[in-house]
């Protein structure tokens, strides 16, 4: 791990020097460190539980069984973490003949955050070009820097390089390709265009849900060519190119892959290579559910979604290049303004409320109240309701409840920083889309960052900051360019609020080490009864709740416990949910889920209880009645307890819940 935080510190350095700082470039990389090490902490030794199974097949990628879930859902989505990581995996095997598995998996998990590692200094330097500042100013060096740093350390960039699951090329190369688009408005420049749509299809590559991304991307392309050429059939044909140049690219990425696998062009057809560019279109207008496992998914048959796509892209396109006129317009009126600033206002009021009063409970772990509003949709059996009556109700608490997950996954000063911003906006009279500033897609941008999360949520997606990673990184990057070009501060306010945002976020970050998927600012309080207990079938925003990472981290408690360097073989540990430990110094690791008499429950046996899988049922009696050894906090709020086997051997009878 050591080598790669010397390697990502290096790659810091080097954007510094490329940005313009000339000799702060060292000093300023030397602050970024914690965020680095925040965005790598612990990644050899923890392992989700959705990324365990894609890395252990796609890390052999010729050896995934055909047919399989792996071989469908590896074929049509993770292409480029394949292509990057599956390579690098490939070339390290024919290097190292005695490579183990664990190896093999760090290989997979340390090109991944490389990868990405790049993608977000890459996304960096193309907001350093958006935002236009100077770096031999104070001002522009903390704009550049508050960027670079949130992009590295925020806790959903964390999560993303960290763990190897498709989100985090969706993400990454979404943001990348609508950053691009934003630069060629602002550098009237339409290479910057065709580049986001390139770009953006890898978003696409990696998971079908990044499909608006690259539409919105294409759309934009389209709009620009127009708005220079002023000719629609110029606009038209530049579409027609970037879907035909996006379906070569699409077509060669599974040609890469079914080579990778050793497998050749068996199977390949136009409809498999294409699936990442009609897919949504055909579950939008088809079907409600999906099964990979179903062929009919990825035949050319399906090919008549795709004129859908382009028929869409070109619509909007269109509307696109028609609203920036009424825009232009309308944005110098207060009514626009005041309008603006209602619906700002309510949304992030209405959602700072919203974290602390709606709780959203799931069906079937806690009963619906008869009376209350029963929603239709579902996802993989779960039921997602707030104790509302109505629809309308239901609605409401779906949107605040989504965008207080975005609020809450942002460090306290990135949040005061939108604050600031909103306030800069209406305050003073300054006109978005003037002559000084390209800033028609900036504005567009920040109003798609701010509705995405409620019509992801309305159209039945889980409310998790991972689906909403796009608007959790644009939001403050958008801040940021705000702050910076039309904000004035005397140097030596400017030099004391900077060491203070530094020291909070730092503060804030440090609290939740290692940085995962749990994370609450500092303003969401929680009473200490609260954080001390788990509640069936409710989950509040913000509230601790591991993916899998549990077992590393109690492992090391158990570990300090044991003391020594004893024989860890000994020790059983049980796991209601994790169960891979990369640095695991012997112990016995198992699921709960193995039979209740396969459990021993003596001095050498320990238990973790993973709050993600508990809240599933009641709250066991033994966590009211017998204190645990240990347990896993984030700001004093647990996350998972520890019990040692003797403890708990009583109450057998509540484990058998966990037997399947």
């Amino acid at each position: 791990m050591y080598l790669i935080l010397l390697l990502a510190f290096i790659v810091v350095f080097i954007y510094f020097i490329k940005v313009g700082y000339g000799r702060k470039a060292l000093m300023y990389s030397f602050f970024s460190f914690p965020f680095i090490y925040f965005s790598i902490n612990m990644i050899d030794e923890a392992v989700t539980i959705d990324e365990w199974d894609y890395i252990y097949v796609f890390r052999l990628m010729n050896t995934i069984e055909r047919g399989s879930l792996y071989w469908f859902k590896g074929t049509y989505q993770y292409r480029i973490s394949q292509i990057f990581s599956g390579t690098m995996c490939t070339i390290a095997r024919g290097l190292l003949k005695s490579i183990s598995d664990n190896q093999m998996i760090l290989i997979y998990k340390y090109s991944h955050w490389l990868l990405f590692f790049v993608t977000v200094v890459s996304i960096s330097f193309i907001w350093t070009q958006i935002l236009n500042g100077d770096p031999k100013k104070l001002k522009g060096r903390i704009a550049c820097s508050a960027i670079l740093y949130g992009l590295i350390g925020l806790p959903i960039s964390c999560l993303l390089l960290k763990v190897c699951n498709y989100d985090a090329g969706c993400v990454y190369f979404g943001v990348a390709g609508i950053s691009l688009l934003i630069l060629a408005e602002r550098r009237k420049s339409i290479k910057f265009a065709w580049a986001s749509v390139f770009v953006s299809l890898l978003s696409c590559l990696e998971k079908w849900g990044g499909l608006p991304y690259w539409c919105i991307c294409v759309s934009g392309i389209g709009a620009l060519v127009f708005r220079y050429s002023k000719s629609w059939a110029k606009s038209v044909a530049s579409i027609f190119l970037s879907v035909f140049g996006s379906s070569i690219m699409c077509y060669l990425a599974l040609v890469y892959i079914r080579l990778l696998e050793g497998q050749g062009l068996v199977d390949l057809n136009i409809g498999a290579a294409l699936f990442p560019i009609f897919f949504m279109a055909k579950l939008f207008f088809g079907y409600s559910s999906i099964n990979f496992n179903d062929i009919t998914f990825y035949d050319s048959s399906v090919l008549v979604y795709l004129p859908i796509v382009l028929i869409a892209i070109i619509i909007f396109s269109l509307i696109l290049e028609t609203g920036r006129k009424f825009y232009c317009r309308w944005c110098y009126t207060n009514w626009f303004k005041y309008i603006s600033l209602i619906y700002v206002v309510t949304l992030f009021l209405g959602s700072i409320l919203a974290s602390y009063l709606v709780i959203r409970s799931q069906y079937p772990f806690i009963e619906i109240p008869e009376g209350y509003y029963v929603p239709s949709e579902s996802m993989n059996g779960t039921i997602y309701f707030y104790n509302v009556k109505t629809h309308i109700g239901y609605i409401l608490c779906q949107i605040f409840y989504s965008f207080s997950v975005v609020l809450t996954n942002m460090p306290t000063i990135y949040l005061v920083g939108v604050f600031v911003a909103c306030y800069i906006i209406f305050k003073h009279n300054r006109k978005w889309g003037g002559a000084k500033h390209e800033e028609y897609f900036l504005y567009l941008t920040g109003l798609l960052a701010l509705i995405l999360p409620g019509l992801y949520t309305l159209a039945g997606e889980p409310a998790v900051p991972r689906y909403f990673g796009v608007s959790i990184l644009l939001i403050p990057l958008i801040s940021v360019y705000v702050l910076y070009h039309y904000m004035d501060m005397p140097i030596k306010w400017s030099k004391i609020v900077c060491v203070l945002a530094y020291c909070v976020f730092v503060w804030e970050m440090i609290i939740y080490i290692p940085n995962y998927t749990s994370f609450s600012p500092l303003w969401l309080y929680r009473s200490e009864e609260w954080k001390q207990s788990m509640r069936q079938g409710e989950w509040a925003t913000g509230e601790a709740m591991m993916w899998g990472e549990d077992i590393a981290i109690a492992g090391n408690k158990i570990m300090e416990i044991i003391g020594g360097e004893g024989n860890y073989s000994e020790y059983n540990l049980y796991s209601t949910y994790g169960s891979v430990w990369l640095k695991n110094p012997g112990f016995n690791i198992q699921k709960l889920t193995s039979g209740i008499e396969s459990l021993s429950f003596t001095e050498k046996d320990y238990y973790v209880f993973s709050k993600f899988s508990m809240y599933r049922s009641e709250e066991p009696d033994f966590f009211k009645e017998v204190e645990p050894i240990a347990s896993v906090s984030f700001d004093g709020e647990i996350a998972a307890w520890i019990y040692r086997g003797d403890m708990i051997l009583e109450y057998t009878s509540y484990l058998q819940k966990f037997i399947r």
